[in-house]
């Protein structure tokens, strides 16, 4: 039996749980920079990348507004 990542009462798929508007979003990111152009929410290594850099993104932005320069 394979792994079940919905729960059925979300959009929200995948290892990491995306909507498809964020999933939809990092991929156009960072997709081709990672070969990952055609990945599918469900892939464990492209829902493990697609999460790091939706991490570091959040990182940058958090960090821009919030600290002296």
């Amino acid at each position: 039996m394979g792994q079940r990542f919905n729960s059925g009462l979300s959009q929200a798929d995948g290892p990491f749980q995306f909507i498809p508007t964020t999933w939809d979003q990092q991929m156009k990111r960072h997709g081709a920079k990672y070969g990952l152009q055609n990945a599918n929410v469900k892939d464990p290594y492209a829902s493990g990348v697609m999460a790091a850099t939706y991490l570091q993104d959040n990182a940058k932005e958090y960090l821009s507004k919030h600290t002296k320069n």
